[in-house]
């Protein structure tokens, strides 16, 4: 049975991992991913969550707490090309009896084309120069009050010109940029647009 504590046992153990070999978004980034996603869900019955480069699942398992932590039913979509890594999100999930976790061991692109409307939380991690692409395929899989939040938009604000630029519509998108995480975490929320679904 899936409970806080188990998911924040799952937290501790990659923690005290060596980050060389586990590396992840830093703790007060998984926080926000936690406290947005549990937000989110009053607006919503169900919860369809996609972490986007899940890498060991750090991000994922906040992501997961969050939405434990509303009460309501959901499920948490971990995409990570890596075989070895999404193995391991797997591993971690039997572990610590994590349920609806869902690994797609593949590309990014092709798995959000394949993911089915509607998502209503988004955590982009992965390839940063496709991440106006990944948005793109997902724009209208996202209803109203849907949130997309996304890591390194400081870091690498050179290579995600396009996706900065999506979000910083102001008839589509309200959107903070997060500096307490020195590479930046963007979150939107979607405020128009068509829902297409």
């Amino acid at each position: 049975m899936s409970t806080v504590g188990n998911v924040l046992k799952a937290i501790k153990f990659l923690e005290e991992r060596t980050p060389k070999y586990f590396p992840r978004v830093p703790r007060i980034t998984g926080e926000i991913l936690r406290v947005v996603t549990f937000l989110a869900s009053s607006n919503f019955d169900f919860l369809r969550i996609v972490d986007v480069g899940a890498g060991y699942g750090y991000s994922t398992l906040w992501l997961y707490l969050g939405a434990l932590e509303s009460s309501k039913d959901f499920e948490v979509l971990a995409i990570e090309i890596s075989k070895r890594r999404a193995e391991f999100i797997r591993k971690i999930a039997d572990l610590y009896g994590l349920k609806n976790i869902f690994v797609f061991e593949e590309d990014a692109k092709k798995a959000l084309s394949r993911i089915e409307p509607p998502i209503h939380v988004v955590f982009l991690d992965a390839e940063k120069r496709m991440y106006g692409r990944y948005l793109e395929i997902i724009l209208e899989k996202i209803p109203l009050k849907g949130i997309v939040m996304a890591h390194n938009v400081i870091g690498f604000r050179n290579t995600m010109r396009k996706f900065l630029a999506m979000i910083s519509d102001v008839s589509k998108w309200k959107t903070i940029i997060f500096s307490g995480d020195s590479e930046g975490l963007s979150i939107s929320i979607k405020i128009g647009g068509d829902n297409g679904y």
